[in-house]
């Protein structure tokens, strides 16, 4: 069971490795079904490529006091993303 601090740290550390992944288009917290208060680490990606097997793992590791905490990963089809308007343009 992973608390939603615990996911943060998560993507502090392995964000950067995620994030350069095949399909890999965004990161965040979703909660576990069936796990009330537990969260998981959400990666995003536009298509799911079943043709080049698992390129994200089931769960990474953080370290904690005196142990180690594994973190649910939860992979999300949702396609390309794509912004409306650039970020801090007025409008």
């Amino acid at each position: 069971m992973a608390s939603k601090a615990q996911v943060e740290r998560a993507i502090e550390i392995h964000g950067s490795a995620l994030e350069k992944l095949p399909h890999v288009v965004a990161l965040g917290i979703t909660p576990v079904k069936g796990k009330r208060g537990s969260r998981a680490l959400a990666v995003y990606v536009k298509k799911i490529d079943r043709r080049r097997g698992k390129a994200v793992p089931e769960e990474l590791e953080i370290p904690g006091r005196g142990k180690t905490t594994k973190i649910p990963i939860r992979v999300i089809e949702e396609g390309p993303f794509e912004a409306e308007e650039e970020f801090g343009a007025g409008g």
